[in-house]
């Protein structure tokens, strides 16, 4: 009540201030304390509203700290409402106001909300680095309260992580430096409670909230007793003791009733529908359900109408009504759609849709629980839509915008009949599998026909494919790598024995789906061939490429975004364009005279790179008897970065790069292609080429080649797939890439890349003439640990250039 009554002493003063036009600072003063009661009050849009007001004053009185105050504080509330991208934007802007003025404070406060904006968007890597930062200047500062929030905001990094213990030892060591009866160190008691909650260990989670609790109790904090009741739901519901979550639930509502907090009120109703939920209480979940959705309606976000529609689905689902189950599903992803529309970043729109992949989820099983049922093609049809709709959309974004028309930012997600008219023809049968919690399917599509076989769920197929992935890349480069062959058919049986009989000789387009991401289709045994065994004098039994052109793809239609978005480009009017032999060290005999000593890197490369001596000769054998005119060979100190990001090489339908590539799985935005780190006279240059340097770049090649290890992974973001070199040669214009799996030396890899251009100087498809150099090894008896790593991604009609060497149309 009392806050109640001074926001609207609050409020008659700034409208008053601003009416009579009192001085610009004591009017910003104004804003900037309405904002604070707001934000007290839970009154987000509001708070947001005045310090954004607050700031505008701030700055035309030039006073650039007190604008850098409000500007977090009008971050924070914005990320609660949400308003990501506005949020992001004032964060932002305080900490560079912060860090140009060198206001250490605003830069702590600024830099630990950035890091728990990212966590809570589940982007560890981005993340981190701020809070590091926040910490470091906290700890500087002595500031005990600042410093525990950013540890909070690490513990909580570590935790989606599932780096459990380290999460823990955050916890237990700043426990051990607060006062027993702080705020904070409840706060924190919260959050460790919750971490057992999820570790399977509700009774030393509840032991840890009832510490909390009785802090908060002592305190008068209504708003850290509801939150800590919400853990306390948790843990009697991990423990099934439904019953008792229940009242924790009904607690905590009562509280956000009293401290008028509508958004977690409507939270608290969901938690007690789910609960009502399991008790099969289904008339009383609902009715809980339509409480929160009520409060949600009003609150206009559909963010949490998705969530409350998910909830009735779920509950439909457990009556038995699949139709209204499905029904409410699909509404609830139309509202993530909407959502996510209307998010205008495109990085903050894949962090946004990675995070709502349950719902998809969600459709797709309780469809497929229908299908089963009724066996209706229709409901097949749907499930694979759901299944697009779900997958690589950024990439989908990225192709849509490239065509230059501000209506296609966001590109359509074809249906299935659109898959079937518009990317297969008679010789293709797409393979698209979708990989949940539960069960898994593989869709089994040509131009007339889609059936569907289940398979079994994510964490047994991610087994399956790390321990036949890790024997392929470890096999020995002679004999029969008889681990690797087991596993191999294993795996085979699980992916494609449901469809042995199936493929014919046809070309395969296979879109793997979540954990199958780095599976060497091509490799894996044909489950059409009977005997499965080693013919004699050969390493490998016969590879599923023996009778199949086999492409990867992100989705069915991010491979028609990439025809539609090549269909409105110019052709290039140049061949290739290949950099190889880069120099990495300054003791390169390339250098004039004696060895020069080691100087400092101008790119942040962690340790010294090896020559790829053979990649010179592969360059040559790449461009001997092409036309001079239509090729550029940048060798040595001319294979630099400069050269990628200049422009140069957008004229050219081939680009082939040599070298080595770095992957980072600690902090996947370090990762990068590693071209020359010095020019002729020594000086360090930046010959780290990263992923997102290629994304924002604007080709025009039908085919790029990667002939560096390991140019086939990246960051996988769930919903989007493999983040990395080709995702981003793809969406910078590229038709299709060829890629890598795993290391091998770089003579085996110039041995294939030169069988590999020999095909495609003999008008073979670029995909075509990768299975012929392949199958050509196979047959000369080599193990697959040097043919079977590199894949093509992208469009199958890439074919760069003909027997005479000319250019024919693509």
């Amino acid at each position: 009540k009392d806050g109640r009554k001074q926001l609207q002493a609050y409020e008659a003063a700034a409208t008053a201030l601003e009416k009579t036009a009192a001085p610009q600072d004591i009017r910003a003063h104004a804003a900037r304390d309405l904002g604070n009661t707001c934000y007290a009050l839970s009154l987000w849009e509001e708070s947001a509203r005045s310090y954004r007001r607050a700031a505008q004053l701030f700055q035309q009185l030039g006073m650039p700290q007190e604008q850098a105050k409000v500007l977090i504080n009008a971050g924070s509330a914005e990320g609660k409402i949400p308003q990501v991208d506005m949020a992001l934007k004032h964060l932002e802007e305080a900490l560079s106001l912060a860090r140009s003025n060198g206001y250490e404070p605003e830069e702590a406060a600024a830099s630990g909300h950035l890091g728990v904006f990212y966590v809570d968007r589940r982007d560890a890597w981005t993340a981190k680095p701020y809070l590091d930062r926040a910490v470091s200047l906290y700890r500087k500062l002595h500031d005990t309260e600042g410093e525990v929030a950013a540890l909070r905001g690490l513990a909580l990094l570590h935790k989606n992580l599932g780096e459990h213990d380290e999460a823990l030892k955050i916890y237990q060591d700043v426990l051990q430096r607060l006062p027993p009866s702080s705020e904070d160190r409840a706060s924190v008691l919260t959050d460790w409670g919750n971490l057992y909650t999820q570790l399977g260990r509700p009774d030393k989670a509840l032991h840890l909230l009832q510490q909390a609790l009785d802090i908060q109790k002592q305190r008068g904090d209504l708003r850290g007793q509801a939150d800590t009741l919400i853990g306390f739901g948790r843990a009697y519901n991990r423990k099934g003791d439904f019953n008792t979550a229940l009242i924790s639930y009904q607690r905590s509502l009562r509280i956000y009733r009293e401290i008028k907090d509508p958004r977690s009120q409507a939270a608290s109703f969901m938690n007690i529908g789910w609960v009502l939920g399991w008790l099969r209480r289904y008339d009383d979940a609902t009715e809980s359900f339509n409480h929160a959705y009520t409060l949600i309606r009003e609150l206009k976000q559909p963010t949490l109408e998705a969530a409350v529609l998910l909830g009735f689905a779920w509950i439909e689902r457990l009556r038995g009504n699949l139709s209204g189950a499905i029904e409410r599903a699909e509404a609830a992803l139309t509202r993530i759609e909407s959502a996510r529309s209307d998010i205008p970043d495109s990085e903050n729109r894949l962090v946004y849709f990675s995070s709502v992949q349950d719902y998809y989820d969600f459709a797709v099983n309780v469809i497929m629980d229908q299908y089963h049922l009724r066996k209706s093609r229709d409901l097949l049809e749907r499930a694979l839509w759901v299944v697009e709709r779900a997958r690589s959309r950024r990439l989908l974004d990225a192709l849509g915008e490239r065509q230059g028309d501000v209506t296609t930012r966001l590109a359509p997600v074809l249906s299935t009949r659109q898959i079937q008219s518009q990317v297969l023809d008679a010789d293709t049968i797409l393979l698209e599998y979708y990989v949940g919690a539960s069960k898994s399917y593989l869709f089994w599509v040509t131009r007339n026909e889609i059936e569907s076989f289940t398979l079994p769920p994510h964490d047994e197929l991610a087994t399956r494919v790390k321990e036949t992935y890790d024997a392929l890349a470890a096999s020995q480069p002679r004999g029969v790598p008889v681990l690797g062959i087991r596993k191999a058919k294993e795996l085979t049986k699980i992916l494609l024995g449901p469809v042995a009989g199936r493929l014919g000789q046809k070309r395969l387009l296979i879109v793997p789906g979540e954990a199958l991401q780095l599976v060497p289709f091509e490799v894996l045994p044909d489950p059409d061939d009977p005997v499965l065994g080693v013919p004699p004098g050969l390493a490998w039994p016969a590879p599923l490429l023996l009778l199949h052109e086999v492409l990867l793809e992100p989705s069915a239609s991010a491979l028609a975004g990439v025809r539609t978005a090549k269909a409105k480009q110019q052709p290039a009017s140049s061949l290739l364009a290949v950099l190889a032999d880069e120099v990495y060290e300054l003791n390169d005999p390339r250098f004039p005279g004696a060895p020069m000593k080691r100087g400092n890197k101008n790119d942040q490369f962690p340790g010294d790179v090896d020559r790829l001596d053979a990649s010179a000769q592969e360059a040559a054998a790449i461009v001997a008897g092409l036309p001079p005119a239509k090729v550029l060979k940048a060798v040595g100190f001319s294979a630099n970065r400069d050269l990628v990001t200049s422009g140069r090489l957008r004229d050219y339908r081939i680009l082939h790069i040599a070298a080595h590539a770095y992957y980072s799985f600690d902090n996947p935005a370090l990762s990068a292609l590693v071209l020359s780190r010095y020019d002729s006279l020594g000086r360090p240059r930046n010959g780290l080429l990263r992923i997102k340097d290629i994304s924002a770049q604007d080709l025009r090649e039908d085919l790029v080649v990667l002939s560096a290890c390991g140019s086939a992974l990246g960051k996988e973001v769930r919903g989007e797939g493999i983040v990395g070199w080709p995702w981003a040669f793809l969406s910078a214009g590229a038709s299709q890439v060829v890629m890598s799996f795993w290391n091998i030396g770089d003579d085996s890899t110039a041995n294939l890349m030169q069988r590999f251009y020999k095909g495609m100087s003999h008008g073979m498809p670029a995909s075509l003439a990768l299975r012929e150099a392949q199958l050509q090894m196979w047959k000369e008896g080599k193990s697959p640990w040097f043919w079977g790593r590199f894949i093509a991604q992208g469009e199958w009609k890439v074919q760069p250039f003909s027997v005479n060497n000319t250019l024919p149309a693509v």
